[in-house]
C-alpha cells in the first residue's frame, strides 16, 4: 500500500500548487479518487477505510458550500486528513506515539493557530 499512500500526498501537495506541481482537474480529481477507493477497499485496513470515508465526508461538505469556508471549516478538513495519514502511517508499521495532534499538518500548513494544536 505504500505507492498508493505516496500517490495521495503526492496529490494533495499538487491540489495546494506545492513544489511546483500543475494543479489536477476535477476530472482528474474525480478519477484518482474513484481509483485509490476501489484499490482501499481491497488491500487497506479497517482505520484506513474508516479514516479515509471521515475525510472524504468531510472534504465533500467543503466542496459543496457555496461561500468561502470559514476557519473552521478548512482546519475540519486538514485535521480529517491528518487523521487519515495517521493511518495510513500506522498500516506501514508506523507507531507515532511521539506525534502530537497537528504535528504532520504544521509540515506543510504553515500557519497553523497555536489555541488549535491541543488536540484533534
Amino acid at each position: 500500500m505504500a505507492p498508493t499512500y505516496e500517490g495521495l500526498i503526492r496529490l494533495f501537495f499538487s491540489i495546494g500548487g506545492q513544489g511546483g506541481q500543475t494543479p489536477p482537474t476535477e476530472e482528474e480529481l474525480q478519477r484518482y479518487f474513484f481509483e485509490l477507493t476501489e484499490k482501499l477497499l481491497i488491500w487497506a485496513p479497517a482505520g484506513v477505510v474508516l479514516e479515509w470515508g471521515a475525510w472524504k465526508d468531510v472534504a465533500a461538505r467543503a466542496a459543496a458550500a457555496e461561500d468561502e469556508q470559514p476557519p473552521e471549516q478548512v482546519l475540519a478538513n486538514l485535521v480529517a486528513f491528518e487523521r487519515l495519514i495517521l493511518a495510513m502511517r500506522k498500516d506501514l508499521g508506523h507507531r507515532d506515539r511521539a506525534l502530537t495532534p497537528t504535528s504532520l499538518l504544521r509540515l506543510f500548513v504553515n500557519d497553523l493557530p497555536p489555541a488549535q494544536t491541543s488536540g484533534h
